[in-house]
């Protein structure tokens, strides 16, 4: 025993004596380097982010993140929600988005026989009502009635009731980029989500391609020219105005969440929650997933560098085309 307290001094002085020198006895590498050499989890990305990475990094990272998110964590709770993404996929006629949303019902546990019978119809009441009205929020938003919201809210509460709609929105939101990218399932897909932690104010290691210039852009001559369609052209200004103001008057189908949920919330956001109804609403029963959106939101905002005249003639044509009256 001694000797082997010997050797332990003799070792504890020659450290001493290592951290004391002047110079260091072996080479090191910078952080950056250690890190590149250390082994780390590195889970394989979906093909649509591989894609969507070349040019938005930063936007990629936020839609991972939401994307996990929606999937592993939804207040819905991880088989519903899949259901809900399933019915919207069918809705929308998007085999990847419907491979992903039947390989996470897999993965929480739900048998091939019960996913079977579920793609076939075979639903209780409640997940019936919740499936409808998903589904008509994704075709035709504009035909789901106060009554059927109401049944929602009666159904889920008002949180879970807002998650649906979140669900719903975000599923619309990234299927359809999945589809216009023209996504197919990996070899060895379908994958689980990705755990990203996303971070707005970190720089990406690779900045997103410049834009071209807007004057460039403008002076492009179209293959083919659009024209509105006949119906666009029949409501006029009076018309709209007319529709605001019964919108306004509407009463709102969540109720209004308690304004203790905003005392710790980013002044930022707490701001746009004092003016804007649907904010109250969507970060008052919902912060995690409202903030996550945003984020996203952000970062395209930071990478796209759309014209705001462009971007704002394309969400009217988009809300237009919907029946959206925001």
């Amino acid at each position: 025993m001694k000797s082997i307290g010997k050797a332990l001094a003799v070792l504890a002085v020659a450290m001493i004596g290592s951290v004391q020198a002047d110079t260091p006895r072996f080479p090191a590498l910078d952080n950056k380097e250690a890190w590149q050499r250390l082994p780390r989890e590195t889970p394989q990305l979906p093909v649509w982010a591989r894609t969507l990475a070349v040019s938005q990094p930063k936007t990629t990272g936020g839609v991972l993140a939401l994307d996990y998110l929606h999937r592993d964590k939804n207040p819905l709770g991880a088989e519903l929600a899949a259901k809900v993404r399933w019915s919207i996929a069918d809705a929308l006629k998007i085999p990847y988005a419907k491979a992903y949303a039947r390989a996470d019902l897999k993965r929480v546990g739900v048998s091939e026989a019960d996913i079977l019978d579920f793609i076939n119809g075979d639903v209780t009441p409640g997940e019936q009502l919740i499936l409808k009205v998903s589904r008509k929020l994704t075709t035709a938003g504009y035909s789901v009635t106060d009554p059927e919201m109401a049944a929602v809210v009666n159904r889920l509460g008002p949180e879970k009731a807002v998650a649906l709609v979140h669900t719903v929105a975000f599923a619309n939101f990234h299927f359809r980029i999945v589809h216009a990218l023209g996504a197919t399932v990996e070899k060895d897909g379908p994958y689980p989500p990705v755990d990203f932690k996303y971070d707005v104010a970190q720089p990406a290691l690779i900045d997103a391609p410049a834009r071209p210039a807007w004057d460039t852009v403008k002076s492009l001559t179209p293959k083919k020219s659009y024209g509105a369609p006949d119906d666009w052209k029949e409501v006029g200004v009076e018309e709209l105005d007319k529709s605001l103001a019964t919108q306004q008057a509407r009463k709102s189908r969540i109720p209004m969440p308690d304004k203790s949920r905003f005392e710790k919330m980013p002044p930022d956001m707490k701001k746009q929650t004092d003016t804007i109804v649907w904010m109250t609403v969507s970060a008052g029963y919902q912060p995690e997933m409202t903030m996550a959106w945003f984020a996203a939101f952000r970062a395209y905002q930071l990478e796209g560098k759309t014209n705001p005249v462009f971007s704002s003639s394309l969400f009217w044509v988009v809300t237009r085309t919907n029946d959206c009256f925001y």
